[in-house]
């Protein structure tokens, strides 16, 4: 029998008119066109989900975050989950198991399980962060009293494990005007990291050591936290499609929840072959364009544009217009993961499907280059490429 074909969830306006899917389907939408949320005390965000039945990302929830200058994105906090930050433009300071880390645009902060931390807008102007992070069964959150997110009003005065009193006396985030201003500048010029840690308390974990590669990038060399920069990362290659940057080193070094990467593609240059794989994966294409081939649909993608997989629904990206595309991609581990290739007429167009359905990756790709590392790609993260 043949499978049906998943529907995208219907897009329904909140009562300012931004755009929230009503189910769990997938679906394609702009940030400037999304629902946004805010309070006085922690900025603006933008999360691609809604609080409707079946709606909630299930796996990972991922966000834009617009900080003011001296306004917290939350409490200072650990999560039995993995998250990671990455900065788009502006500038911030990561408060970091008590370390003060001044972050800048295209640095990643990188936070395994109950590593505490919380981000605090700086500079003389807004701060577009994207947050991702992974969603167990049974999360847990702790609210641990710090001196050093207390400079920042961004502290319990009490230990504490319930958001309710983490956060009581502040108000509930409301829904807000899309952040159209802050997203115009964005991404910003990456500049190398010079500024270091301002460490304030002893006994808090250390973070992972980072050492070079062969061509100069840095990868971790353990499981902690870790702050790098993505145009001082490494960066691979496979010559049919494109380049990206993992952030994550092997073995123990390696994330547990959920892979990020940045992945530049070429005009006509497919990501991989067309797919659908057993964990939720999410998109925002940064700069450039790029076409779109799901569940055997076609959408030509601009920045901002954000793309919600859950659970096997088949997909694939192919650079178009005439510069690079500039994708974040993110996607679940769960624990029994699996994949398919199958065949799609849409995909096949682009150079990107499989000739006979298989989910084995190796039979898939078994015609590919080798992939091999490169330079990292500085010249997509100065904003020539927007």
């Amino acid at each position: 029998m043949a499978r049906p074909e998943p529907a995208p969830a219907r897009l329904v306006p909140d009562e300012l008119g931004g755009l929230a899917p009503a189910g769990p389907g997938w679906f394609v939408v702009n940030a400037g066109d999304a629902a946004w949320f805010g309070s006085p005390e922690f900025g603006a965000a933008c999360s691609f989900e809604s609080r409707a039945e079946g709606a909630r990302f299930a796996e990972l929830g991922i966000n834009l975050r617009v900080l003011q200058p001296g306004r917290p994105s939350c409490r200072y906090h650990g999560e039995t989950a993995q998250e990671d930050f990455l900065v788009l433009s502006g500038h911030c300071i990561a408060v970091v198991e008590e370390q003060e880390l001044p972050l800048g645009p295209w640095d990643l902060l990188h936070c395994p399980t109950m590593v505490e931390h919380v981000l605090i807008g700086a500079g003389d102007g807004p701060c577009v962060v994207i947050a991702v992070g992974a969603r167990p069964v049974d999360e847990v959150v702790r609210y641990p009293v710090s001196a050093a997110a207390a400079r920042h009003s961004a502290s319990v005065p009490t230990e504490t494990a319930s958001p309710a009193e983490a956060y009581a006396g502040c108000e509930r985030p409301a829904p807000i005007a899309a952040r159209a201003d802050a997203l115009a500048g964005a991404p910003g010029r990456a500049v190398p990291r010079t500024a270091a840690a301002r460490v304030t308390a002893g006994g808090a974990r250390p973070p992972a050591a980072l050492a070079p590669t062969a061509l100069g990038g840095l990868l971790p060399q353990g499981p902690g936290w870790f702050v790098v920069n993505a145009a001082e990362t490494r960066w691979l290659r496979l010559d049919e499609y494109g380049d990206w940057c993992t952030f994550e080193g092997s073995d123990d070094a390696g994330f547990i929840d959920f892979g990020i990467n940045l992945h530049a593609l070429q005009p006509g240059q497919p990501n991989g072959r067309y797919h659908g794989e057993s964990g939720q994966e999410d998109f925002l294409v940064l700069a450039g364009a790029c076409t779109l081939v799901i569940e055997e649909e076609e959408r030509l993608l601009r920045p901002w544009d954000f793309v919600h997989c859950p659970s096997m629904i088949r997909h694939i990206f192919i650079g178009a217009g005439s510069e690079p595309c500039l994708l974040l991609m993110t996607g679940a581990r769960p624990a029994e993961g699996g994949i398919l290739y199958p065949v799609s007429a849409a995909a096949a167009r682009h150079g990107a499907s499989v000739a006979v359905e298989t989910d084995d990756p190796d039979v898939a790709y078994a015609d590919r280059s080798p992939r091999y590392e490169i330079a990292p790609r500085r010249d997509l993260l100065d904003g020539s490429a927007r």
